[in-house]
């Protein structure tokens, strides 16, 4: 008797299981959704500045070093911004 109690037991558990993996699949990517649509700003300037900022016409290396270094800086201010905004709230 104890034997067909535990395969209705596993019967009932492997067919959970599915149900449970898909709701932990769902809110942790329901989660994750949240994360980058509330960071998806900050992300986006600084993508379009790194690849809009680029002049593809530069072929002397010293223009492209300067080029370089401003949109370094460029994107320095902005996480300086970033994160003297996250300490003050």
């Amino acid at each position: 008797m104890e034997v067909c109690g535990m395969n209705k037991l596993a019967a009932v558990y492997f067919r959970l299981l599915p149900i449970a993996h898909y709701y932990s699949f769902y809110s942790a990517s329901a989660g994750l959704h949240q994360n980058i649509t509330a960071d998806n700003v900050d992300y986006y300037k600084s993508i379009n500045k790194i690849f809009a900022g680029w002049d593809y016409g530069l072929y002397k290396e010293k223009a492209a070093r300067v080029k370089k270094s401003l949109i370094r800086h460029e994107i320095m201010v902005g996480v300086q911004s970033s994160l003297t905004e996250l300490l003050t709230l």
